[in-house]
């Protein structure tokens, strides 16, 4: 299990007591108190909607491949903000590059060389993370640029566009369940065997 880093995001929601009994009306008798109880069954819960969310990812939505796990591998309790790190870091790369090709492809005159330029360059941030949509889309995206083909440029950057924001929503999505599991008191699972 790794942990996760704390980060801002919205809290773990508040649930009634398994007993349905006001908060501190858990009895002695009780092997375990309810509170306690609520607790793990609801880390528990967090983890299994964790792992769900994720297998999601990967394998029923192709939105992220392999290349994400052995970056989730370099994550240890010497650097545990590393993956949240790196994945701000090409968020903000990311939208540099589409505000960059939003401007060169909106000129008289396009430079196809610049726009090639700007479409590997994210092409590659892409990859280095794992978001293996976007990677497909900007594959797309350059070959359009070598036949000079501005409208067809633009559909790629409006397709580059959607898929970008669809991974970073996802993305934001699993750090916040993991911040989750983490203020609750659990770990995140390492184990993700469902990735061939």
């Amino acid at each position: 299990m790794r942990k996760v880093p704390m980060f801002c995001g919205p809290s773990v929601p508040k649930r009634r007591c398994l007993a349905q009994a006001p908060k501190d009306s858990c009895s002695s008798k009780c092997i375990v108190p309810c509170r306690q109880l609520k607790k793990t069954m609801d880390v528990g819960q967090m983890q299994r909607q964790w792992i769900d969310y994720t297998k999601s990812l990967f394998l029923e939505k192709g939105f992220l491949d392999g290349q994400f796990l052995q970056l989730q591998q370099l994550q240890d309790e010497n650097n545990p903000d590393f993956v949240v790190e790196v994945v701000s870091l090409f968020f903000e790369d990311s939208e540099r590059l589409l505000k960059d090709l939003t401007f060169a492809l909106d000129q008289n005159g396009v430079d196809f060389k610049k726009v090639d330029a700007h479409v590997h360059q994210l092409k590659g941030s892409s990859s280095s993370i794992g978001a293996q949509r976007v990677k497909n889309a900007c594959i797309a995206f350059r070959n359009f640029c070598e036949e000079q083909n501005t409208d067809a440029c633009l559909r790629c950057l409006q397709q580059v566009k959607q898929e970008y924001c669809i991974v970073k929503n996802k993305l934001e999505t699993m750090f916040r369940l993991e911040q989750q599991i983490v203020a609750a008191g659990g770990s995140i699972p390492t184990e993700l065997s469902f990735i061939g």
